[in-house]
């Protein structure tokens, strides 16, 4: 389940029910708002509105837990618990763009630097 809360009014929006998901991080960005569903090893796209899906992205097979999802040097950006790799996406589709090794166990988070992303 999501929902919307207004710090204005101090209200929730109805909860769009996401049936047998597993949402794990949400990111906003200018064409959608994305969902990891850690059951599936997918990325969701949702419409920024109504919260309906309106696509399903699999970035990697299996059961996965995402670390973080955010929006950093124009793109959208994907860390999951299970392996040491920072996978860069494009914010409009989810399409995966590229994928990056790096030196750790596993990678938590992220960190908007601007041009570049911390890890």
């Amino acid at each position: 389940m999501i929902q919307r809360l207004n710090p204005v009014t101090a209200t929730l929006d109805t909860p769009v029910e996401l049936a047998e998901r597993a949402v794990g991080d949400l990111q906003l960005t200018a064409d959608a708002l994305w969902a990891t569903d850690n059951n599936a090893g997918t990325l969701l796209r949702l419409d920024r509105v109504t919260g309906q899906i309106l696509e399903e992205i699999t970035i990697a097979p299996g059961d996965w837990y995402s670390s973080d999802l955010m929006t950093a040097a124009g793109w959208l950006w994907l860390t999951t618990r299970e392996d040491p790799v920072v996978r860069q996406l494009n914010p409009s589709t989810g399409e995966l763009v590229a994928e990056y090794q790096v030196d750790s166990q596993y990678t938590t988070h992220l960190i908007d630097q601007g041009e570049a992303v911390g890890i």
